[in-house]
């Protein structure tokens, strides 16, 4: 009887046994797929919808004059605010890796009064990238974005991100955005276990990732000739800000209470890792200007939204916040980088741009920035919402960048 029932215990772990090998050999199979692409189950989904959208470069004509080897990249930050921010003269020096591309190594012009149409991601970064005016939807909702336009131009097209795209759901409208670029690559896709460029490593995020995987692209050749990438994070100084490398805590004492932070931190301890979370972003982003700092290459940097930091009792943004749409949530950290090379063949853009720089301004000029920035020519092109062009219009709805709530 109990040799029966050691031969049933040992049985019954091969049997297990067995079967872990199985699974093992089973999600070995699945990671190899997963390396270069996104989920295939949620491509096929979205690519319904996608199809679905307006092409605009189906319905104008566009014509690119010269950089057939330009690069134009777009930076999106996260939960970054115009008013902590250093270029801005923010007294906390919080972007140290920010320094040399101010005027050193090409030229960084600052944009401290753009603002966001909207305080959470998926509908932020969605607006950053199609045409629209003000808070009309309609354009992120039955149009493709810039990508298609660039795509359609011979560009080589990327979308990379540390975020998992299957966050914000069904109704998330960025998704089908990512799938109009070549290239698509998300946390889920990205092979994280080798780090060859030694990136820093977040402690509770992979916001290093999406640098690490855009490294891995340029060194391979991806982007030699004439390319627009977007090189997106996730976390940041994204609350509860402790999202970047300890080594990072420069500023102390830090806030170390997690998601409980509103109830268990000083305003001082908040704001410190605030500044650490803004540092380890400028870190990261820098490694891409680094790479391309020889090229013919202007960079938009930019965060989808802000966030309130104790401002009249509120933190955080979105749903979170109780005034939702508070200035502080809208004005976000910007500025635009442009090599020497790029500056040498477009000195005239590179000067609109300075002049043009203290402007009041929504993420509605980034589609038309891209394009124009890029010397695409079309009659969808708008100058009046371009930073490269003479005619830009400084809004004058002054009660957007008020804090009433709207």
């Amino acid at each position: 009887m109990i040799k029966n029932r050691y031969i049933y215990y040992i049985l019954a772990l091969l049997g297990l046994l067995i079967f872990c090998m199985q699974i093992t050999k089973y999600i070995k199979k699945y990671d190899s797929k997963k390396k270069n692409e996104l989920n295939p189950g949620i491509i096929a989904k979205y690519q319904n919808i996608l199809n679905k959208k307006d092409d605009l470069s189906k319905r104008y004509d566009f014509l690119q004059k010269d950089n057939d080897d330009l690069l134009v990249i777009l930076l999106r930050a996260e939960s970054t605010r115009a008013k902590e921010f250093f270029p801005n003269g923010y007294k906390v020096h919080n972007t140290p890796y920010f320094d040399k591309f101010q005027n050193d190594i090409g030229k960084m012009v600052n944009l401290p009064h753009l603002y966001s149409l909207r305080n959470g991601t998926p509908i932020a970064v969605a607006h950053m990238l199609t045409r629209f005016k003000e808070h009309n939807l309609q354009s992120i909702l039955s149009e493709k974005s810039v990508i298609s336009v660039f795509d359609s131009l011979g560009f080589e097209t990327a979308y990379i991100s540390s975020n998992d795209f299957s966050i914000g759901g069904n109704a998330n409208p960025l998704k089908t955005i990512i799938l109009e670029a070549k290239h698509q690559f998300d946390e889920e896709s990205i092979d994280m276990k080798k780090n060859e460029y030694n990136i820093a490593e977040g402690l509770n995020g992979n916001d290093w990732i999406s640098s690490l995987q855009f490294l891995r692209m340029y060194d391979q050749g991806k982007f030699d000739k004439k390319s627009f990438v977007v090189v997106s994070q996730h976390a940041g100084p994204h609350e509860p800000y402790n999202y970047h490398p300890k080594s990072f805590n420069k500023f102390q004492p830090t806030c170390d209470a997690g998601n409980d932070f509103v109830y268990n931190c000083s305003k001082e301890e908040i704001l410190n890792s605030y500044n650490n979370g803004v540092m380890y972003s400028s870190y990261l982003f820098s490694l891409v200007m680094e790479k391309v700092k020889d090229r013919n290459a202007i960079i938009i940097f930019s965060s989808d939204h802000g966030q309130s930091l104790g401002d009249d009792g509120d933190y955080g943004h979105g749903y979170m916040a109780s005034n939702m749409m508070s200035q502080n949530q809208r004005n976000v950290a910007s500025f635009v980088w442009m090599s020497d090379k790029y500056i040498q063949q477009n000195k005239d853009k590179f000067e609109n741009i300075k002049q043009n720089s203290q402007k009041y301004l929504t993420h509605s000029i980034l589609f038309h920035t891209f394009l124009d920035c890029a010397n695409i020519e079309s009659d969808i092109i708008e100058k009046e919402r371009s930073l490269c062009s003479t005619k830009l219009k400084s809004d004058t709805k002054k009660e957007f960048y008020s804090d009433k709530k709207i």
